[in-house]
């Protein structure tokens, strides 16, 4: 059996992620020592190989305890993707056996989840958005077929650098760049993301539909072989025997009949059946049809919606023509029009991958700090130099994945300082607070807003800090 990698170590994350250290072969033959990203975040969802592991790790997760007892190391045969659900299956081979004893399942859902699965189809501990849980329960399901399963298709070349199609899913390669969308570009592309989902099962629901209407189509010939053959049906009757030189066809035929009713009245009832199902079929195909144009302009919107920054208007076109709420334009996004009342800095930590991306947010002017600021949502973070006037600063907090590290936080806090009348002293105070902890009351004058509940801090920085900081900007 060819083997993808072995792993020795594994990290959890505050979020439904974990990482396994893993000595993984390429095509050539050559070893790479990297990390096995197994996410389950609903933004990020999905298996990638990385050079390093995530920079916050949960040291007493329960999915990491539980893997560390009972498959603490051993072999990766690979990484499988499940096309009918987009769920992802990594099989652990331990103890040197030749079936997995147990299975990491990335499960699509809502939320997506993170499982640690037995062979014999338990689940150990299953961990999402919503948090962990060890009670033991069934999977509800067969476990994939080892060491084949056609159901499976093997993502392993996709890591390694081979494209893999894989609709739906997000591009887990390093190399791919995240294009950074507005907030509330990034709503309806999920928005459409799910009704993508719908639809897909509901076009096959009506095809499964059309085949077993296909199978019943029978009636309307059984329909014509009893009116030919009525002479020799009897009131009582069960069935009508038809060989195979009576029914036209190379195999014989039974009718089956209503034995209280009359032969009239089964010939009647018969051509009444053939005729709903000529009918439910006629509508079908309609919809059929119907759905698969759906399908296609909801696949080209959604590709449109992921490509880059579009206007409030044009994103609130494709959500109407699909029967979906327009967005409000509620939340900050970047520069997808010609002008907009910030300035974009984009800050990452070191040698992280571009999904670590943080948008951090400057208003241009007085006026333009207040539009900032009613564009953000309630839990968007907020920086002001204190004591002074200046531009406000603010980090989606949807760009952030748990607390803000100290180096996000400086970086914001040097934006405050710099874009104030502290510029030149290159030290100062700045508030941190969350935008719903600031008010603007009726009166104020441009930039002025009341804070409510509000954190400061001291910073100080030097020339190559600030030429570091300036330099992120977009």
């Amino acid at each position: 059996m060819n083997i993808f990698g072995k792993y020795s170590k594994c990290f959890e994350a505050h979020g439904p992620m974990m990482a396994l250290a893993v000595n993984w072969q390429d095509s050539t033959g050559t070893f790479h020592k990297g990390y096995l990203i197994a996410d389950a975040n609903q933004m990020t969802f999905g298996v990638r190989l990385e050079p390093e592991r995530f920079s916050e790790i949960k040291t007493t997760g329960a999915v990491v305890a539980l893997v560390r007892k009972y498959a603490p190391t051993g072999g990766l045969p690979g990484i499988y993707w499940e096309p009918a659900t987009s769920d992802y299956w990594i099989p652990l081979l331990t103890k040197g056996t030749a079936a997995p004893e147990y299975w990491l399942q990335i499960a699509h859902g809502a939320p997506p989840e993170l499982r640690f699965i037995d062979a014999s189809g338990q689940v150990i501990v299953r961990k999402s958005s919503q948090g962990s849980f060890t009670k033991k329960t069934p999977l509800g399901r067969p476990l994939p077929s080892w060491p084949t399963d056609d159901q499976l298709s093997n993502y392993t070349e996709s890591l390694k650098g081979t494209p893999v199609a894989a609709p739906d899913l997000p591009a887990s390669t390093a190399s791919a760049p995240e294009v950074i969308l507005p907030d509330y570009q990034r709503s309806a592309r999920d928005r459409l993301a799910r009704r993508l989902k719908t639809v897909t099962k509901s076009l096959q629901k009506s095809r499964d539909r059309a085949h077993t209407l296909a199978l019943t189509g029978a009636k309307d010939r059984h329909a014509q072989l009893l009116k030919t053959y009525l002479y020799r049906v009897n009131y009582g009757d069960e069935a009508l025997h038809l060989e195979p030189e009576e029914s036209g066809t190379d195999q014989a035929i039974v009718i089956a009949l209503d034995p209280s009713l009359s032969p009239g009245q089964n010939l009647a009832h018969l051509f009444d059946e053939a005729r709903k199902t000529a009918r439910g079929n006629a509508t079908l195909k309609e919809q059929i049809s119907k759905t698969e144009g759906e399908l296609a302009q909801l696949t080209c919107d959604l590709a449109a919606l992921r490509a880059g920054p579009l206007s409030l208007d044009s994103v609130n076109a494709k959500l109407k023509r699909h029967g979906l709420a327009a967005s409000s334009g509620g939340g900050v996004s970047p520069a997808a029009a010609d002008a907009t009342p910030y300035r974009t800095f984009v800050w990452s930590p070191d040698n992280a991958t571009d999904s670590s991306k943080v948008r951090i947010l400057v208003g241009k002017s007085a006026a333009d700090s207040d539009e900032l600021c009613r564009l953000a949502k309630s839990n968007d973070y907020w920086f002001h130099a204190v004591g002074t006037t200046g531009s406000h600063v603010i980090i989606p907090a949807r760009d952030v994945r748990g607390e803000l590290p100290a180096a996000l936080l400086k970086c914001a806090s040097i934006l405050a300082i710099y874009y104030s009348k502290l510029r030149g002293d290159m030290a100062g105070e700045v508030y941190l607070s969350r935008r719903q902890h600031i008010k603007k009351r009726s009166g104020m004058a441009p930039g002025l807003w009341q804070i409510v509940k509000a954190e400061t801090s001291f910073y100080r920085y030097d020339e190559r800090e600030l030429q570091d900081t300036l330099n992120r900007a977009l």
